[in-house]
């Protein structure tokens, strides 16, 4: 029995304003079906979903086994041009008619999730999520562990992995995006707390939310 293997989606930012032009290219122009997101999904991923535009690029229709174009509207992240880099494009395409793509960088990714966390209720279904990646985020890019998960209250694993290293070149590294106002963060908050969840003062969850008001 041949076993489909599941390849993730392509997600791209697109400027709000040329949506409809992204939408009309993938649809019209090169013929990709569009998905619709189960309920299940909308309910699980929030807004990775809620406001996804998705159009698939395999013949599997089922939504768990296609592969997808995936448009977001910038707005979602509000990056700022000057946060963002031109790289060359990967494709298997000999002659792509874009060769180039905005890539933001490394400061600005974990400022805009923390903006985002900061925009959710506690529990918000794209909040939790958010965390989720932060986490992976912080354990693969600036602690370098790239083996998954280890237990911080094992100090046998911890000797083993060299933890302590990982974490004080991580922290330099913030402190470093501090001082250079890498970090667009006007009043600190977002330096302080990418600082002190690197350290291990305070844990994803701790990362402000938004407040529902008192009926």
């Amino acid at each position: 029995m041949n076993v489909p293997v599941i390849i993730k989606d392509f997600h791209y930012l697109v400027p709000d304003e040329q949506l409809d032009l992204a939408h009309k290219v993938l649809r019209e122009d090169q013929g990709l079906p569009r998905s619709i997101p189960p309920p299940l999904l909308l309910k699980t991923g929030g807004d990775f979903y809620a406001k996804a535009s998705m159009y698939r690029v395999t013949r599997y229709t089922s939504v768990a086994l296609a592969q997808h174009l995936v448009l977001y509207p910038a707005s979602i992240v509000s990056y700022a041009p000057t946060e963002l880099e031109l790289k060359s494009r990967l494709t298997s395409l000999s002659c792509p008619l874009c060769e180039t793509i905005l890539v933001p960088k490394p400061p600005a990714v974990y400022a805009s999730i923390l903006r985002m966390m900061r925009s959710y209720t506690r529990y918000a279904p794209t909040r939790i999520t958010l965390e989720s990646q932060l986490s992976e985020l912080i354990g693969y890019h600036l602690y370098g562990l790239e083996g998954g998960y280890i237990d911080t209250d094992d100090e046998g694993q911890c000797e083993e992995f060299e933890v302590d290293q990982h974490v004080e070149e991580a922290t330099r590294i913030v402190e470093e995006w501090r001082a250079t106002s890498q970090l667009r963060d006007e009043d600190g908050w977002i330096a302080d707390t990418l600082a002190d969840i690197v350290r291990g003062k305070r844990t994803v969850e701790d990362v402000p939310c938004l407040l529902l008001q008192s009926l």
